[in-house]
């Protein structure tokens, strides 16, 4: 079975292997896009490698005041055959409410040591939790590729993804306890 962390929605700022980007991505072309409109899809290690963490980043621009939360749909294809789908909260993977303006979603996944190489395709479908209507979809395209065919990740670069997760983390929980202090203030 293919893990979630495979692909990773949603990459770790500043850091690069120094291999031309393996990964293509586009907004859906077979729905409505949603009002989010996307500035960038990053991912690391580019290109991702069997049996180590990866990361996708979305960079977007959302045009609403507020989103109050919502889900995240994953699905995966391997050759052009669907293996793996999975929804998750929008809240575990970006700050809720969404506010206006930019915002980062970001998907990390232990992509398992099972996994073929080869030609793999992504959709991240985002819905919001009030109307389930489309906040944004897009299709990423990538290649898995075996650890024997790429430079090994160093330490420190595995240390730095880690660090850069647990920020991210770190500030979505800060948001979260901000917002409800608000609440609870404003009560």
């Amino acid at each position: 079975m293919i893990s979630t962390a495979l692909f990773v929605c949603l990459a770790t700022l500043g850091l690069a292997t120094g291999a031309e980007s393996a990964m293509s991505w586009r907004v859906c072309t077979d729905m409505p896009e949603g009002p989010v409109k996307p500035g960038s899809v990053t991912l690391s290690p580019d290109p991702p490698v069997i049996g180590t963490p990866a990361t996708f980043t979305v960079k977007a621009d959302s045009p609403f005041d507020s989103v109050p939360g919502g889900a995240v749909e994953i699905d995966v294809s391997y050759l052009g055959v669907q293996i793996f789908s999975k929804s998750e909260d929008l809240c575990e993977k970006t700050t809720c409410p969404v506010p206006k303006g930019n915002i980062e979603i970001v998907l990390v996944e232990d992509l398992p040591p099972i996994a073929p190489p080869g030609d793999y395709s992504l959709r991240v479908l985002a819905t919001s939790s009030t109307d389930s209507s489309t906040l944004l979809c897009l299709d990423v395209d990538f290649e898995l590729v075996p650890p024997s065919t790429t430079l090994e990740l160093k330490a420190s670069e595995h240390l730095y993804i880690q660090t850069q997760q647990k920020q991210h983390e770190a500030k979505v929980v800060t948001r979260k306890m901000l917002a409800d202090t608000d609440a609870a203030v404003a009560a």
